[in-house]
C-alpha cells in the first residue's frame, strides 16, 4: 500500500486552507485522502505558523503528476513523504 503524507505550513491559515482544498480536489478522483488534519501551531519569530496535515492513501500515478504539477502560493511550506509498505 502506498501513502503520501503532505505537512502544510503558513503564517496564513487562509492560504494554508485554500492549498489544502486545491490537493483534496486533485485527490478525489483516484486516491483515498485523510485530512486536512489541523497539527498544534505553532510561534516562531513572534508569528504564529499554522499547519495542517494531508495524507493520501493508494494514489494513481494520475494524481501523483497532478501533486508534482500544482503551483503552490508564494509564502506555504511543503513537505512531502512517501510510504510503501
Amino acid at each position: 500500500m502506498n501513502r503520501i503524507k503532505i505537512r502544510l505550513k503558513s503564517v496564513d491559515f487562509r492560504l494554508l486552507d485554500q492549498t489544502c482544498e486545491k490537493i483534496t480536489t486533485i485527490t478525489k478522483i483516484g486516491a483515498k485522502t485523510i485530512g486536512p488534519i489541523i497539527m498544534p501551531n505553532a510561534s516562531r519569530e513572534g508569528n504564529t505558523v499554522y499547519r495542517r496535515m494531508i495524507e493520501i492513501i493508494q494514489p494513481i500515478p494520475s494524481v501523483v503528476e497532478n501533486l508534482i504539477q500544482m503551483k503552490m502560493s508564494i509564502g506555504i511550506d511543503v513537505e512531502l513523504k512517501q510510504f510503501s509498505q
